[in-house]
């Protein structure tokens, strides 16, 4: 049994890898791809707004100043930070209300550590939306087939661990 399991958690990797390793590759998206992409992109942005109008997600962008300083600030926000507090503060405030995406199959929300991370990434680097979208589509993709692969703990809250991997991954490339 327990070789059945390592078995399939190598199928499951082997997958993920092959993924990571094809989008990775991609330099443009078929333009139904390109438009779903850039829903979810206006989709997360207004659920970001949408949080920064909190108090506590305020506060929260407050008490960043101190490790992540910078000169970028979110649309309706007066914290400015640098690329890491922000997109910090930005996914904090896509999920304050649990209303951005949501995939069943990954367990979670793959879009929310992705598009704050890509928008402060981009911003700094001064990307342009097409680059953003491929990132999007490729962090989004490594997000959900992690979340596929990984079941969530018994209270353990879904948008507080495997999907940070898009993010990460797709950083880096």
């Amino acid at each position: 049994m327990h070789s059945e399991n390592r078995d399939t958690a190598q199928v499951g990797t082997d997958a993920l890898a092959d993924t990571t390793r094809w989008l990775a590759g991609v330099h443009g998206l078929p333009p139904e791809v390109d438009a779903k992409a850039r829903l979810l992109l206006l989709d997360t942005v207004g659920c970001l707004i949408a949080g920064l109008s909190h108090p506590e997600v305020a506060q929260f962008g407050a008490a960043l100043r101190a490790a992540f300083p910078g000169e970028m600030s979110w649309l309706t926000s007066d914290v400015a930070l640098g690329p890491a507090g922000l997109a910090a503060l930005g996914a904090a405030a896509v999920c304050w209300d649990e209303a951005c995406d949501g995939h069943s199959g990954a367990h979670g929300r793959p879009a929310l550590p992705v598009i704050p991370a890509l928008l402060a990434l981009g911003g700094a680097n001064k990307a342009e939306l097409g680059d953003i979208l491929i990132a999007l589509v490729t962090g989004y993709e490594i997000a959900a087939r992690a979340g596929e692969l990984w079941r969530i703990l018994p209270g353990w809250h879904v948008d507080g661990v495997g999907i940070r991997l898009g993010s990460r991954l797709r950083s880096r490339a």
